[in-house]
């Protein structure tokens, strides 16, 4: 037996008070209420495995539920909410990515330890409509990066890193988004991390300290054009390059936009 419609089978069930043997049937089909029903029919004897395919846009209370009582594959657009509420109301869902649930982001923020969290619950990209990622950098890094392609829409979101990363790590994010990104760099020399940051931009947040006593004026001024945040060059001695280049750099401690030059 292939499908069984999940209404006909609750007829069923009301025409009489022998428990209906539907074991055979590899999938119900109905709306979240009647699928609720017959699943939860003690009457009705199903496959433990039975494939659930849920009609129209349900809760995410419904499809936790509908989950929980098969262990066969639920197939269901759910209502669009903010990562958190998503993760928290589909809590009984297995993390095996097995069902095949339609799950739409909304919200301006979303942890992208939730992201990843809704993402083992479907089989399904998790379209992700918030504005802004905040997370550690092994959480962000998995979403915009590594698993990137189990998301739809990403591409364009602010990101908040926390912690302290590394120049290469906040590159491959800043790669990965056209939205400023916000992170403390481990600090370094000023040719490192001018090299490792290729894809930051003036529109990112990034925390720059430069050590090492001695700087490149160009390279120097090549970092304050990465970042919003004021470079602190508090620990450079010495500063080389062509007059211009000097000149631009000390003009730029001036407007603040580098520190620690002069001192």
């Amino acid at each position: 037996v292939g499908g069984a419609a999940a209404k006909d089978l609750n007829d069923l069930d009301a025409k009489t008070s022998v428990t209906v043997n539907a074991s055979a049937v590899k999938e119900i089909i109905g709306s979240a209420a009647e699928i609720k029903t017959v699943l939860a029919a003690k009457t009705i004897t199903k496959a433990a495995d039975v494939a659930a395919t849920v009609d129209s846009v349900i809760s995410a209370a419904d499809a936790n539920t509908i989950s929980k009582a098969t262990t066969g594959v639920v197939t269901a657009t759910v209502d669009a909410g903010t990562a958190a509420a998503l993760k928290s109301a589909l809590a009984g869902v297995a993390n095996d990515g097995l069902d095949a649930l339609t799950l739409t982001v909304t919200g301006t923020t979303a942890a992208a330890a939730d992201l990843i969290a809704l993402d083992a619950k479907t089989s399904v990209d998790v379209v992700v409509n918030a504005t802004t990622v905040t997370g550690n950098i092994a959480d962000v890094t998995k979403v915009l990066v590594t698993d990137a392609a189990n998301f739809a829409n990403l591409g364009d979101e602010t990101v908040t890193i926390s912690g302290t990363v590394s120049a290469g790590q906040a590159n491959a994010i800043a790669n990965a988004t056209t939205g400023a990104v916000t992170a403390t760099i481990t600090a370094g020399i000023a040719s490192d991390l001018n090299t490792a940051l290729a894809n930051a931009t003036a529109a990112d947040a990034l925390k720059l300290t430069v050590n090492g006593e001695t700087a490149n004026a160009t390279v120097l001024n090549a970092l304050d054009g990465k970042t919003s945040v004021t470079v602190n060059a508090a620990a450079i001695k010495n500063i080389e390059g062509t007059a211009t280049a000097v000149k631009a750099a000390y003009d730029a401690n001036a407007l603040k936009t580098i520190s620690g030059l002069g001192d």
